[in-house]
Formats: structure tokens, C-alpha cells, sequence
């Protein structure tokens, strides 16, 4: 059967693949940039529903600040920790990046807005969800 973690895991591998860089003519190279982005974001947003499935806790939508908040303490704190990143920093880097998977699936609508991300808080996050549904729940 195909679970959300096995979802989590084949976005994740996606956003890996569109993150490479792939040569082009007269020395210019190509990276897919708003499908890796969207690709990765996704993967957090599976990979954290499916701890909260493992936590018997349910949540929706595409939010991770809020789906994050629901995550029980201990896990909270240990992807903060696997993100090498302040606790401080690390909350407003997920509140300022939390709709990342809906910004840049639709980046062409967003022509006149300015659409940031944090490329290394979002790689950081994405590895430290992973890593926490892989040593905790994946058996």
C-alpha cells in the first residue's frame, strides 16, 4: 500500500532531482527552481502529517507554521534541533516560509507580487522532518 510517508518520501526525492543542475550549451546550466521548491515544500507537509497520523493527531491544508504547531513538543523540538537553527529563528523562518507548496505552484499568478523563500531553511526542514518520521516512525 502507498502511504503518505511514501508520498513524503517520492516529493522528496523529486525536489532532489529538479535541485540538480543540468549543463546547457556555451557553459549555462539549468535548475528547475518553482517545481523544487513545491516538491520540497510538499514533502515537509506529507512528511509532518504523517507524524501527527503516527501521533493519532489529523490535520489539513498546506500551512506548515500551522501543521508544525500541531506536532507534540518532543518532535517539535527535536526538528528544531536537527535544523541546527535557534528556536527563535527557526519559528519565524516556518511562519515567513509556511505557504512556500501554494506560492510556488502558483508563482505565474504572483507576476506583480514579491514571492521570497528561505532556500536553506527549507532544505534544512525538509531533511530534519525526514529524518525524524525515519528514526522514529519507519520500521
Amino acid at each position: 500500500m502507498f502511504s503518505i510517508s511514501d508520498a513524503a518520501s517520492a516529493y522528496f526525492l523529486s525536489a532532489e532531482r529538479c535541485e540538480e543542475f543540468r549543463p546547457l550549451e556555451e557553459g549555462k546550466s539549468q535548475m528547475l527552481l518553482s517545481p523544487a521548491v513545491t516538491n520540497r515544500a510538499f514533502s515537509v507537509e506529507l512528511y509532518v502529517k504523517a507524524i501527527l497520523e503516527k501521533e493519532n493527531s489529523e490535520a489539513r491544508g498546506h500551512n506548515l507554521y500551522e501543521l508544525f504547531q500541531k506536532l507534540s513538543e518532543p518532535v517539535q523540538t527535536e526538528i528544531i534541533r536537527i535544523t541546527g537553527i535557534d528556536g527563535e529563528e527557526f519559528r519565524t523562518e516556518i511562519e515567513e516560509n509556511s505557504n512556500l507548496f501554494v506560492d510556488w505552484r502558483y508563482l505565474y499568478e504572483k507576476e506583480n507580487e514579491d514571492v521570497r523563500i528561505s532556500w536553506q531553511f527549507l532544505q534544512h526542514l525538509s531533511i530534519a522532518v525526514r529524518s525524524v518520521y525515519e528514526s522514529t516512525y519507519d520500521t
